[in-house]
């Protein structure tokens, strides 16, 4: 197995980012709407202060916080051809968005995002994430989505094949664009960023509902932009799918 070298990463990179804007714009500007969704939220938070009363509130913004982050990066590696590091990314946002889920009926979850007093993921606890995804029932997405991202993120042959041409049975030091791979990537991205931007909107809610209705003027329509191209790629796989057959 030879390695396919790379005499210069900074221009592949750039090269990469080019190859996938010309061929992906559609895909990258939406999601630069839903970054921009994301941050016309934030700014409508002038002030919070946590108290007994808005323990889940102040942990869904820090777990919609932190989910912003890793979407926002996530997008930089998918420029760049690192998708094999993007997915683990969006795998947090995934188990984000359960522990958002538990928030509101476990106070175990809560403590350990505030204070520490538990640990994410512990099963002995009951928190573990196949746990709570069982008991907010949301296991479609612990057995589909994060089966997935975590397959991905662990060293194995569906994540280290990432890296492998199987025509030259090389390794590719540096990155290279790859269109399904580019896809699978968007999707996890645009099926996290709606199911977490609930609980923005939620937040908001708590604040007041003036802000939950100018945030959604711009913010609802993003969401169905967001879920008419995952609508859009379903129908591509069975097109794929089904020319696979004949």
């Amino acid at each position: 197995m030879a390695l396919n070298k790379a005499p210069s990463l900074i221009a592949i990179e750039s090269k990469i980012k080019k190859v996938t804007s010309s061929k992906h714009q559609e895909e990258i500007n939406l999601m630069t709407d839903v970054i921009n969704m994301y941050i016309n939220g934030f700014n409508l938070i002038d002030s919070f202060t946590f108290t007994e009363d808005n323990e889940v509130e102040t942990a869904w913004l820090l777990l919609v916080t932190r989910s912003f982050h890793s979407m926002r990066c996530a997008i930089q590696l998918m420029l760049m051809g690192y998708y094999g590091q993007a997915i683990p990314l969006l795998r947090m946002v995934t188990e984000n968005i359960l522990v958002c889920h538990d928030c509101i009926k476990n106070t175990k979850t809560v403590e350990a995002i505030l204070r520490n007093k538990y640990k994410i993921p512990d099963g002995r606890e009951g928190l573990s994430f196949k746990q709570i995804a069982e008991r907010t029932g949301n296991m479609k997405i612990y057995e589909s989505d994060y089966d997935h991202q975590s397959r991905v993120n662990h060293p194995g042959a569906l994540s280290l094949g990432i890296i492998r041409d199987p025509e030259t049975s090389t390794v590719n030091a540096a990155p290279v664009y790859n269109k399904i791979l580019f896809l699978d990537c968007c999707e996890q991205f645009f099926r996290n960023a709606l199911m977490m931007s609930e609980f923005l909107g939620q937040f908001l809610l708590k604040l007041s509902e003036t802000k939950v209705k100018s945030w959604g003027e711009t913010a609802n329509q993003t969401c169905k932009d967001v879920a008419d191209w995952l609508e859009s790629l379903r129908e591509k796989y069975s097109e794929e799918s089904a020319k696979a057959i004949k």
